[in-house]
């Protein structure tokens, strides 16, 4: 898992590496007298979303991931912050029945998993228009994953009616969980409709892509596949675009 890790990474910078090329010589250079010096600022716009991801775990079990995302957009070129998860996972991991005399007993044994975790991230765009942008997502990860696990057992009578339920070897853990993921994703904006400029403000946000675990633990639920998102999101960089069209670049004349 450590090299799978290294491999997310990597890829990462290789492609940060590439993006950071063109940001350089922002400022010309000139000397001539009476020459007007244009002085390019660094472009930062605030930017948030809900981010439920939906995905598989353990033995292809349906799960939602209920999540955000906040983070800045730097020169219309790269998104990077931070984003909060949360999911609750269930796993009956067997059940064992017996019969005494007229009487049935069931235990149920049941494992509840919480995880909270963090992560950063960041998005370097591929293709930029006017109602879309696709870009490449890496993010990594750190959490903690708390684990119940209990036995129920059941006594019922000859006509199925429950005569005792009782829980027993209840016990609760904790682990450490560091998800690293990788994926596309792909962001479609309202058109700029005349008398509803607002709807530009609004679009639809979807990812998908592939995590894996790069720290192996007692956590016996594989964490490790597939997972795709898709919801609404404001366009929070959009709306101070709009209130800042009136400002000019700065501007000096060297004399």
């Amino acid at each position: 898992m450590f090299f799978k890790g290294l491999i997310f990474i990597c890829f990462g910078i290789c492609s940060l590496n590439a993006y950071s090329q063109d940001s350089l010589n922002l400022l010309p250079v000139t000397s001539n007298k009476d020459t007007v010096i244009l002085k390019k600022r660094t472009s930062i716009k605030p930017t948030a979303n809900l981010d439920q991801r939906f995905s598989l775990i353990g033995s292809n079990k349906d799960v939602n991931i209920w999540g955000y995302r906040i983070g800045v957009i730097v020169n219309d070129k790269y998104r990077v912050g931070f984003g909060g998860y949360v999911v609750n996972i269930n796993f009956d991991s067997s059940v064992a029945k017996t019969r005494v005399l007229t009487n049935n007993f069931t235990k149920v044994s049941q494992v509840n998993q919480k995880m909270n975790f963090g992560t950063v991230y960041i998005t370097p765009y591929l293709i930029r228009k006017k109602l879309w942008k696709l870009g490449l997502l890496f993010e990594l990860g750190y959490g903690q994953v708390i684990i119940d696990s209990f036995s129920v057992v059941k006594r019922f009578n000859s006509t199925g009616k429950v005569l005792l339920s009782t829980s027993v070897d209840s016990k609760t853990g904790k682990e450490p969980i560091v998800p690293i993921g990788t994926g596309l994703t792909l962001n479609v904006i309202a058109p700029d409709i005349k008398g509803l400029h607002f709807l530009s403000y609004l679009g639809i946000n979807s990812i998908i892509g592939i995590r894996t675990v790069i720290v192996e633990t007692d956590f016996k639920q594989n964490y490790d596949g597939f997972f795709w998102s898709i919801g609404g999101v404001v366009y929070i960089d959009r709306i101070f675009a709009d209130l800042s069209k009136k400002k000019k670049p700065v501007a000096s004349i060297a004399k």
